[in-house]
């Protein structure tokens, strides 16, 4: 039999036994009071009515918080697909529409001068798979820059070739190599090598630097020595390779050093130190009649023009 002060204590449990925190005997104890205690029943479905059970207030605060990361998902998947289609979208307008330029790309290009001064300019791609998708001329007040773009076949381009016709009162430019009033072509190689002549020997930088353009490790490995104390001043290569016997290096030795004297203001002489069955030394000096830049009426250092000539005349291929 419950005591009367009992229902002050099943009082304080009615409002643990919703949230399920009782423990099983007490929440036993607790029914088995209001199945005698009419007014603790009464009590307690008043208790139950009035306040939302714990489950539904959690169900409502999940199904809210899910519905937010769904939207959140959705923009974030929205905008993710965006970029991704503006990306793609960008790559296959510059595949097989824009292009890209074409010095990444091999191409062979040929210029044949025209009656009346005027250039015609082909360009044909070596590899395949590649077309031009359009080219360009941009003007200056003395030169016509030719811009190519190459892209990817596609129904919009097929071409890998093209022509141009342009006329010659100006240099033109095309992948580095220069066409010139007059039909003179000048190759990037050679523009290359004439900016990077110097006026002093004593410059070991510029010196070795020079060489490296020229590439006379092509033709050996090797080391350098300056004579800059005192006049004549010269430059010995000192070959760490070994020639055979069947080798013969005086060929390639003179062309290198009259570039080399051609390119180095105050060189009065390059001395070429090597083994060839044994050790031998071959010097060339400026004043020497014999060689090609004693026997030209111009001077190759002029102007650009005159050192393309100087490197036909050498024969210079590497």
């Amino acid at each position: 039999m419950d005591k009367p002060n009992d229902c002050y204590i099943y009082e304080d449990l009615m409002t643990l036994q919703p949230e399920g925190l009782l423990q099983p005997e007490t929440s036993r104890a607790l029914q088995e009071h209001l199945r005698r205690c009419p007014a603790c029943r009464q009590r307690f479905e008043r208790l139950t009515k009035e306040l939302p059970t714990v489950a539904e207030s959690d169900s409502e605060s999940i199904d809210y918080l899910k519905t937010i990361r769904r939207q959140q998902l959705k923009k974030t998947l929205m905008i993710v697909g965006g970029l991704l289609i503006i990306v793609l979208s960008y790559i296959a307008l510059k595949l097989f529409i824009i292009g890209t330029p074409n010095g990444a790309y091999q191409a062979d290009y040929t210029y044949h001068p025209q009656a009346g001064g005027s250039w015609q300019i082909t360009g044909r791609l070596m590899g395949s798979g590649e077309v031009f998708t359009r080219h360009e001329v941009l003007e200056t007040d003395d030169e016509r820059i030719v811009q190519a773009r190459v892209g990817v076949a596609s129904v919009f381009h097929r071409r890998d070739s093209f022509e141009l016709q342009l006329p010659a009162d100006k240099i033109i430019l095309v992948k580095g190599e220069r066409l010139y009033p007059g039909g003179v072509i000048v190759s990037e190689r050679a523009i290359d090598l004439f900016d990077s002549r110097t006026p002093y020997i004593g410059n070991n930088s510029e010196v070795i630097q020079l060489l490296n353009r020229l590439r006379v490790g092509l033709i050996t490995p090797f080391s350098v020595e300056l004579a800059t104390d005192q006049l004549p001043y010269g430059l010995t290569i000192l070959a760490e390779g070994e020639f055979s016997d069947s080798d013969d290096p005086t060929a390639q030795f003179k062309t290198m050093s009259e570039l080399i004297l051609s390119l180095i203001d105050n060189c009065d002489y390059i001395t070429w130190e090597y083994e060839q069955a044994g050790h031998k030394s071959l010097s060339f000096y400026r004043d020497d009649p014999e060689l090609v830049i004693n026997q030209i009426a111009y001077d190759p250092l002029a102007d650009v023009r005159n050192f393309q000539k100087l490197l036909h005349e050498l024969d210079y291929h590497y």
